[in-house]
């Protein structure tokens, strides 16, 4: 293989690189001819180990420790200088007059050649034996696709040698570019070995369009790489329904129960960086938390790296999209997994504090808690998501409004006496949360205890209030007041 780019540092290093990821020629035979000969002995009883104690590879091939060796003496910085020309934005600034959009056109094809090379080096190298060299060459052409990435931002965003309102050369550069981070993400996605989609994690989602987007991630649930999902399964109908025929159209669940905790653990992270990286399309956002969720709620129990990794991808869209949450809770009740245990166990793990609730939320996780027994787990589920939320203040304000809390403090009593209906008034006769937590522990009484732990976290008269919303009650008043004996 040969580089287009004419500079006879680039071509001589990206040459011994190539050289370095394929099968030496004629191995085989030159140590036929210089390899000592065994006198006396049978060659069937001799065997050459490595450091492991398992039997050298084939003659083609080189021992892992000597891959790594040999690409170790690669400085790739020198490398990423000479072909980026200016690898900091203050030196493309200074320069970008210089760069034309036929240069950008060679970069692409240059990372697009090193794609191409390094899969072709992924389908002959054994994985078990060189996992490291191939992890470091996945390490490798993702940090180039990001140099490239970059390089295209800068001279997208700050103009290279081109007119700014030139659409036509901008929409085809960055046509290439998703097809540079498209061609990228499928060289690691249909690897055999699961382990290096870690690495797909480093690709820059955020710079590429939602159409592509929405492509890589129907990748990720393909069983069969030669049937590729319509993207009409993909951007059509609600979040619960996209993420219904996805797993419908890919027997997706199938390959989740075949898959290891650490490849599960692996294909979280990448959808959580792709929900990071979208802040307009909510719909995606949405898809993706549902998906993480019900991958957390399916995950068997000796998959706890991928219970603990669903927990905090799902933490880190709540943050980045408190909305998912209303997603999440209204299409529970949809699916038919809501009464496992694994709901409570996700749940229990997230932070809620960022998620303002809707009427139609807050009427649903009343309706959980009203007529669903004590002992179901929809009922323990309402109650974890009720005591999990905001009800302090943000900023100087009540972060749910006071009217909010009364309701809720309403709704909490009625509750208890619709499914206490023996002990009318218990909940006031107890006097304090004490009373419950020194009774036995059953259903009944730890219902009792939550209620009690709940109303008394709720501001429910004018001094629980924060200082702002307090001064403005009052503030109120005091013009009511004006107001009547300007009447009188």
């Amino acid at each position: 293989p040969q580089s287009i780019i004419g500079n006879p540092i680039v071509d001589h290093f990206f040459l011994m690189y190539l050289t370095l990821l394929f099968p030496l020629e004629e191995r085989d035979r030159m140590l036929a001819e210089y390899e000592p000969p065994v006198q006396d002995s049978d060659p069937s009883e001799w065997a050459l180990l490595d450091e492991l104690g398992e039997a050298e590879c084939s003659g083609k091939q080189l021992l892992e420790r000597d891959y790594l060796e040999l690409l170790g003496q690669f400085n790739f910085g020198m490398f990423y200088r000479e072909l980026l020309k200016y690898p900091t934005p203050d030196e493309f600034i200074h320069n970008k007059q210089n760069i034309t959009e036929q240069e950008m056109m060679t970069m692409f094809s240059m990372c697009l050649q090193c794609i191409s090379h390094i899969r072709e080096a992924f389908t002959h190298l054994d994985f078990t034996r060189y996992r490291n060299f191939c992890q470091r060459n996945a390490n490798i052409m993702t940090t180039f696709m990001r140099f490239v990435s970059d390089f295209y931002h800068f001279y997208d965003y700050y103009g290279g040698g081109w007119s700014m309102n030139d659409e036509v050369d901008r929409t085809k550069l960055l046509n290439v570019h998703n097809h540079v981070i498209e061609e990228g993400f499928r060289c690691l996605a249909e690897t055999s070995n699961v382990s290096l989609w870690q690495f797909l994690t480093d690709l820059p989602y955020h710079r590429i369009s939602i159409k592509v987007l929405w492509k890589l991630y129907g990748f990720l649930h393909q069983v069969n790489p030669e049937k590729h999902i319509k993207s009409s399964v993909l951007r059509e109908g609600s979040p619960y329904d996209i993420v219904t025929k996805l797993y419908k159209t890919a027997r997706f669940q199938r390959r989740l129960e075949s898959l290891s905790d650490e490849d599960c653990t692996f294909m979280v992270n990448v959808f959580c960086k792709m929900a990071l990286s979208r802040e307009i399309d909510d719909n995606f956002v949405k898809v993706i938390a549902l998906d993480i969720y019900h991958i957390g709620v399916t995950s068997t129990v000796d998959k706890q790296s991928t219970d603990h990794a669903c927990k905090n991808c799902l933490s880190a869209i709540i943050d980045h999209c408190p909305e998912v949450v209303s997603v999440i809770i209204n299409n529970i009740d949809k699916q038919t997994l809501k009464d496992l245990p694994s709901n409570l166990r996700i749940f229990r793990g997230l932070s809620l504090q960022s998620w303002l609730p809707t009427n139609d939320d807050f009427n649903l996780l009343i309706t959980w808690l009203q007529t669903t027994p004590i002992t179901s787990l929809t009922n323990q589920l309402s109650r974890v998501v009720i005591k999990g939320l905001n009800w302090g203040s943000h900023k100087g304000h009540l972060f749910l409004s006071s009217e909010t809390h009364r309701k809720m403090a309403v709704d909490i009593v009625a509750a208890h006496s619709y499914h206490l209906p023996d002990r009318p008034g218990y909940l006031i006769h107890s006097a304090s949360p004490d009373f419950a937590k020194h009774v036995s522990n059953t259903d009944k009484n730890q219902f009792v205890c939550w209620c009690w732990e709940t109303i008394l976290g709720l501001c429910l008269h004018k001094t629980d209030l924060a200082e702002h919303d307090y001064h403005t009650i009052k503030i109120n008043k005091q013009q009511q007041k004006l107001l009547r004996k300007q009447k009188s």
